[in-house]
Formats: structure tokens, C-alpha cells, sequence
């Protein structure tokens, strides 16, 4: 039996969630996002292989928006309408928002990870980039994202093996995932995906920095080339490959005339940093600080809460604008082995 609302003592319990302007106005913003991300999607999809990995953040992308939707805008229209059924739907998608939550927490960090470590390699020799064939080859570049989801797939049930709902009130649904009486689902659990994870994390970041030196020794090269002390930028070049050289990677292919591959590259360095930003903020703001209102105040845990999300559909939702800003010109998602020069754009 469904269960009754007393939405008198839940206004009053969880005002943040009564229809206002505001309330409106973010969900207006987080519409905007899925319909954004859904352009993206169709453009990347004239390119699927080459832009797979853009492909399936901008899905992602749009999951962040209409999970927005779902945790705050739909209780506000439940509220308003003081509709029992509202509340009770929402409360039954629980059970299948949390594995998606699990998947997407799980895939795109692996997804971040190819696409850096791709962008290095596009500062690498073509005989580099066919070495690691998996990361700039078209049909590969599919498989290896089609494997990722499995996996993350795998992961999201593993992850969320005993899900439990323990308090069904309106204003705060309690999700607890119950260690499992398997100890091999439970060695899956906190062991070989928090283990990936990690590594994916630990991986991720210096590549970033070796991509960031890649880019500032490409333009030094190109300024070289108009003549600006020619000499003094051929030793600092040498400087910098026999660092990269320190650390068992090849020698820096320059890319003298490629200034939009170049800003393609820093387009996605601003998306990485923002992706650092969500997790830093994730970490420090919501699992660190905020565990001092867990249990307390309801109100405080669901506005952070808020805040956090709504970061994450301006961040999400305005990945195309990004795009635009810095690739005015087309953003490269393409630069297999074979391409010398004729790199592909969207």
C-alpha cells in the first residue's frame, strides 16, 4: 500500500524543495543542458569512431542533467501538486538511479583517462601513436570505450549488490549498500574496483602535466619559426626532450603549422581542470565537510547537496560552449597514426 503524505509537516520540514523562481530558473538551466548535450551527441555521431570518447562524455554529460532534474525539479512539481504518486515514483526509481550513479562514477574516470592520454600521444611521433594503436585507431578506440562500459557495468551491480532504501521520507532518502555475505563479491567490491579507480586517478594527472609541457614547447616551436630567437628556443627544446626522455617517454613530435590542434588539446585541458574541480569539490565540500551535518540538519545536507549538482550541470551543460569558445574553428577529435597532417574535425 501506497505510503500518505503529510505535506504541511514536509514544507515545513524541507522548504528548499517548495516551488520558487529559483527553483525554476535551475531547472530551466538543467533542461537547456540535456538539449546542448543531445546536439552534441548528434554532431559526434557523424563521426562516431574518431570521436567516440567525446561521444560518450557528452552521454554522460546529459545524465548529470537529468539526474538534476530528477533529485530536485520533480520534487518540486510533487510538492506543488501535493501529489502522493509523484512522491511514491520517485521514490521506486531510486532503486535504478543508484547503479547508474555507480556506472557513471565508475566509467568516467576511465573515460577522462583515454581521452589524456590520447591527447598525449597526439603530441608524440606517429610511430608512438601506432605503438598505442588502442588509444588513436578508430575501431579500437570503439572497442576499447565498448569494453569500458561493460565493465563499469559490471561494476555499477557489484557496487550496488546489497541496495537498500532505509528511510523513505520525502525530504531525505537514506541509500545504504550493505556489505555482501560473499566475500569474493566483496573483495569485487572494495578491492578490484576501488583499485581501478585509484589507479585511474593516479594515471591521469601526470599525463595532464606532460600534455600541458606538450603544448608549451609546441607553440615556442611555432614562434621559433618566425624567426624569435631561434637559438635559444632549439636548447630549450632540447631541455624539455631530454626530461621527456628521463621519464621513458619518446621524443615530442612538433606540430609546426597546427595551431587548431593545439587549442583542441587546451579545450580539453579546461574540461579536465573543471573535472578536477567537480572532484575536489565532491571530496572536500560534500563527503569531508559535509559529514558533519549527516544525521543533524536535513535542510543544510539537502542545500549542499544542491549546490553541488547544479555545479555539475553547469559544468556539464556547458561543454559545448566550451568547445565553441576554444575551436571556433572545429575541434579535433581525430588524429590517428597515419595523419601527418590532415587531422579530422567535428
Amino acid at each position: 500500500m501506497a505510503a500518505e503524505y503529510n505535506w504541511t509537516e514536509i514544507r515545513n520540514k524541507c522548504p528548499e524543495y517548495v516551488p520558487s523562481y529559483s527553483n525554476v530558473t535551475y531547472g530551466i538551466v538543467a533542461m537547456v543542458g540535456v538539449v546542448l548535450n543531445c546536439l552534441l551527441i548528434a554532431q559526434f555521431k557523424k563521426q562516431l569512431n574518431g570521436s567516440v570518447f567525446l561521444f560518450a562524455l557528452a552521454f554522460t554529460d546529459a545524465f548529470y542533467c537529468l539526474l538534476y532534474l530528477y533529485n530536485y525539479p520533480i520534487k518540486s512539481v510533487a510538492m506543488f501538486f501535493e501529489s502522493d504518486l509523484f512522491a511514491e515514483v520517485h521514490l521506486s526509481i531510486q532503486y535504478y538511479i543508484k547503479p547508474m550513479e555507480k556506472f557513471v562514477g565508475i566509467f568516467v574516470p576511465l573515460l577522462m583517462m583515454y581521452i589524456f592520454h590520447e591527447k598525449f600521444l597526439w603530441t608524440c611521433t606517429s610511430k608512438i601513436r601506432q605503438r598505442y594503436s588502442f588509444l588513436t585507431v578508430n575501431r579500437k578506440k570503439s572497442t576499447l570505450t565498448a569494453v569500458t562500459a561493460a565493465y563499469g557495468i559490471v561494476g555499477a551491480v557489484l557496487s550496488t549488490w546489497n541496495l537498500e532504501i532505509t528511510n523513505t521520507g520525502f525530504c531525505d532518502v537514506t541509500v545504504v549498500v550493505f556489505p555482501s555475505e560473499s566475500r569474493y563479491i566483496d573483495f569485487l567490491q572494495n578491492g578490484i574496483v576501488f583499485f581501478v579507480l585509484t589507479m585511474t586517478y593516479i594515471l591521469t594527472f601526470p599525463f595532464t602535466l606532460l600534455v600541458i609541457v606538450g603544448v608549451i614547447f609546441f607553440k615556442e616551436q611555432e614562434e621559433s619559426e618566425d624567426g624569435i630567437e631561434m637559438e635559444n628556443v632549439e636548447d630549450d627544446a632540447k631541455l624539455i626532450k631530454l626530461v621527456l626522455k628521463c621519464i621513458s617517454f619518446q621524443t615530442l613530435n612538433v606540430f609546426r603549422t597546427n595551431s587548431r590542434l593545439r587549442k583542441s588539446i587546451v579545450c580539453m585541458l579546461i574540461v579536465y581542470f573543471l573535472y578536477f574541480l567537480r572532484g575536489v569539490v565532491s571530496n572536500f565540500f560534500i563527503h569531508i565537510r559535509g559529514s558533519d551535518i549527516y544525521g543533524k540538519n536535513v535542510f543544510l545536507r539537502n542545500e549542499r547537496s544542491w549546490y553541488y549538482d547544479f555545479m555539475n550541470v553547469l559544468i556539464s551543460g556547458s561543454r559545448i560552449v566550451l568547445y565553441h569558445v576554444f575551436c571556433q574553428e572545429g575541434l579535433i577529435v581525430d588524429y590517428p597514426p597515419n595523419a601527418i597532417q590532415t587531422p579530422q574535425t567535428v
